[in-house]
């Protein structure tokens, strides 16, 4: 397993957390150096919103449970700010932005009884390698016990990605 992976099993099991916080801010809108420079012409009109969003509030309702209400706001260029209100209690807010005026560090981290725990670093994407990834969905795909990260869930993941939108659009909290 991995830093992130085993971080996270260890987050989940510790339980008791009163909320996490969520920063991503890339260059990649804006930076031809970056190696997802690219693929600016497909992520640029949804924005980080939907971009690095749908693996921020993953990890969010992995952890802390699924969301009753969102409230987002959008500010300049692609800057994102949003938080979740979960059924359990928890509050976390996301920050992203793929046009970052700068290199600005993020971070993952949650906070509660154990204090705060922020997520490792992860390091290069880009080197991603086929059979990791061909192991990571192998029991997505395979018969026996529902996995956890099924299409039910990610249904709660797209639904509270489009709270957030509604949010921005309407300027108000929306009820998921």
């Amino acid at each position: 397993m991995s830093a992130v992976a085993d971080w996270l099993q260890q987050v989940t099991s510790a339980g008791g957390w009163m909320g996490a916080r969520i920063e991503s801010f890339s260059q990649v809108l804006i930076d031809p150096a970056s190696p997802y420079y690219g693929t600016a012409a497909w992520r640029g009109p949804a924005g980080a919103l939907w971009d690095i969003g749908p693996h921020a509030v993953a990890l969010l309702l992995w952890v802390l449970g699924p969301v009753e209400r969102v409230f987002a706001n959008k500010g300049r260029g692609d800057h994102t700010q949003t938080l979740l209100v979960h059924r359990s209690g928890a509050l976390s807010s996301i920050s992203l932005a793929m046009d970052a005026p700068a290199p600005i560090p993020g971070e993952t981290a949650f906070y509660g009884k154990h204090g705060r725990w922020a997520m490792p670093p992860i390091g290069d994407w880009v080197g991603g390698s086929p059979q990791a990834y061909g192991s990571a969905i192998a029991p997505l795909v395979s018969p026996g016990e529902p996995h956890p990260a099924d299409a039910r869930f990610g249904l709660a993941v797209t639904r509270v990605l489009w709270g957030a939108e509604q949010s921005q659009r309407r300027g108000l909290a929306i009820i998921i």
